[in-house]
């Protein structure tokens, strides 16, 4: 059954996608008889391919609704981490990629072991392919759920489709499937999100040039502003509050008027300030599960105010850093991109693969060449929705700004393509929204798969057998992730948790926490081993679940959730520092190229 807005055209559309994608898996299973074929390429890709698959994986279907929604509502301070990005790749392509292509490994964690010992190595490694296996279904969920919010198809049906399509050609294909699917789903990306701010741009009064000045007049592409949601329901609705919605006009406000959607025209009204028109309050009658009665509701009257409100561009005080600085943001997203540069597989196995230490950097160029002003187009849309629904209101998108009945803004995007968009390109959108999903499962899975053989399986439980053993226990590891991201998903679809999804995503930062750490005390540093590490892992992973946990079970914040992270690898680094300089002396080992001290013109080298 077709949804709304959804034709006979735009189904043909995802068919095809979907058997294309598909049949990449028997195209390239017969290069892939090998564990170097099937996890390298046989090291023989050029960087302009490699560039393509580093950037398709980096756009998850999240960022493709996240942005938009993001710059729908508030502004453009959560771009700001992306900005580093160009000064961490210049880096790592000479800091840490040497390290990586001189040893010709084809796990990330290799390089631990030598470095450190086997228990560092084992445990990255797990850490690494337990959180991705929790990644996959929760993107699989997640691209699902939106795919339902599009076309009101049922969600299971979306996750085995998705999750069997990206699945065969992943584990048939091996990294040559991914590579070259990564390199059409970049491209399907793209036309979708050129598409939808075509679109926009061509209904709105001005096009371009009115969405740059009227969103700088009111502060839409602000770095330094973050959206504000108050709410107050029932008798706590303050007289002053009451008294703009009885006269809006001689307050300085305006009613938005919008065709009503669903019969009852009380359900929501809105005022915006004039002068400022992202200060919106919204009277609505909302909806609300009754205390102690199963599936019962009943209607409450509820007052949002939603406004822009000013960040600070600095810390100034220890207490500072439990709220959202413009620096602190900026330092986050220098750790979350060095840690992707030196210590991601889905990363560093782009590295090995790639057919020279030259054709590695241009990868890396290729993929911040384009990822930044693709993250700047989905950003732009979501500004470009906001003036459009400016224009022309509704009583749905007024929703989803102000969050009445729960709507979400990442529905923004979905909910224009739904409404708006022309019939026939509705569905090239999905299938942009799905590649976006697939790049990003597919990589991982690969990934996973490497990671399970080189550093699990063929190191530690069966170490003397024939290539073509670990080549089917690769292919074996690859089915088996692809049935704990389809049960995964169907869990969290069948319970709709919150408390669920939360507690995934939480297991995911412990496992990805510190991993940076790892990295820069090995490059630059000679000190540390096994024992220190095993410290530092204690004392970070204790950190970092405090962290996760304390504001669920009403203990103090020591800081703003988004820092964890980053705060998490810096912790790692100088217990293991310390450990390593004072409580482990380190235990013999050769340093020799393992460290930027012991390994001569490391920015030099070019294999």
């Amino acid at each position: 059954m077709l949804g709304e807005g959804f034709t006979t055209i735009d189904l043909v559309v995802l068919v095809v996608y979907f058997l294309s994608m598909a049949a990449m898996g028997p195209i390239f299973a017969s290069k892939s008889r090998t564990t170097e074929g099937y996890f390298l390429g046989d090291r023989s890709f050029p960087g302009w391919l490699i560039g393509f698959s580093m950037f398709a994986a980096s756009i998850s279907s999240i960022t493709f609704v996240a942005y938009p929604g993001d710059a729908y509502k508030a502004a453009w301070y959560r771009m700001s981490p992306n900005y580093v990005l160009p000064f961490v790749v210049l880096f790592a392509a000479y800091f840490f990629l040497p390290f990586f292509r001189r040893t010709h490994i084809t796990s990330a964690y290799e390089y631990l072991e030598h470095r450190f010992g086997p228990k560092t190595r084992v445990y990255a490694a797990c850490a690494f392919m337990f959180g991705q296996a929790i990644r996959v279904a929760l993107i699989l969920f997640l691209v699902s759920l939106l795919v339902e919010a599009i076309l009101g198809w049922n969600p299971y049906m979306c996750i085995f489709v998705g999750g069997i399509v990206t699945s065969v050609y992943t584990v048939m294909g091996g990294i040559r499937a991914v590579l070259w699917t990564d390199f059409i789903q970049a491209l399907v990306l793209w036309v979708g999100g050129f598409i939808a701010l075509f679109v926009v741009l061509a209904a709105i009064p001005g096009g371009a040039g009115e969405v740059v000045s009227k969103g700088m007049e009111q502060r839409k592409f602000s770095h330094f502003a973050d959206v504000v949601v108050e709410a107050k329901e029932g008798e706590e609705i303050p007289a002053d509050i009451q008294a703009l919605f009885d006269d809006p006009v001689a307050h300085g406000y305006e009613r938005v008027e919008f065709p009503d959607e669903d019969g009852d025209p009380g359900d929501l009204i809105v005022i915006r300030e004039t002068a400022v028109p992202t200060h919106v309050y919204a009277l609505a009658r909302e909806s609300v599960a009754v205390v102690g009665k199963a599936e019962a509701t009943e209607k409450i009257t509820r007052v949002r105010e939603v406004r822009l409100e000013p960040i600070k561009s600095m810390p100034f005080k220890l207490k500072d850093l439990q709220d959202k600085t413009f620096l602190l943001i900026l330092i986050m997203g220098l750790g979350n991109w060095l840690y992707e540069y030196s210590a991601n597989q889905n990363v560093i196995q782009r590295y090995a693969a790639s057919k020279s230490m030259k054709e590695a950097r241009i990868a890396m160029l290729i993929c911040t060449v384009f990822s930044v002003p693709t993250w700047a187009l989905f950003m732009f849309l979501g500004t470009g929705l906001y003036l459009f629904f400016q224009y022309t209101p509704t009583e749905t998108a007024m929703e989803i700004y102000t969050g009445a009945n729960g709507a979400k803004a990442e529905s923004i995007l979905p909910y224009f393509v739904v409404h708006y968009l022309p019939r026939g390109l509705t569905g090239l959108v999905i299938a942009a929204v799905l590649s976006a999903a697939m790049s990003s499962i597919s990589s991982s899975m690969n990934a996973i798969s490497a990671v399970g053989v080189v550093d699990v399986y063929r190191r530690h439980i069966a170490k003397d057998r024939d290539d073509a053993h670990y080549t089917f226990v690769a292919k074996t590891i690859g089915v088996v992730v692809a049935v704990i991201m389809i049960v995964g998903a169907i869990i969290l679809m069948a319970v709709q948790s919150t408390t669920l999804q939360d507690t995934a995503t939480i297991l995911t930062a412990l496992t990805a926490g510190g991993l940076l750490g790892f990295y820069m005390l090995g490059f630059f540093t000679k000190v540390a081993d096994d024992r220190s590490m095993m410290l530092g892992i204690v004392v970070m992973l204790s950190f970092t679940l405090y962290c996760a946990v304390a504001s669920k079970v009403g203990l103090p914040q020591l800081v703003n959730n988004y820092y964890v992270g980053f705060l998490g690898h810096g912790i790692m680094f100088l217990v293991g520092y310390i450990a390593g300089k004072f409580i482990f002396p380190r235990r013999g080992g050769d340093l020799t190229n393992l460290t930027v001290w012991t390994a001569p013109d490391i920015t030099k080298s070019q294999e």
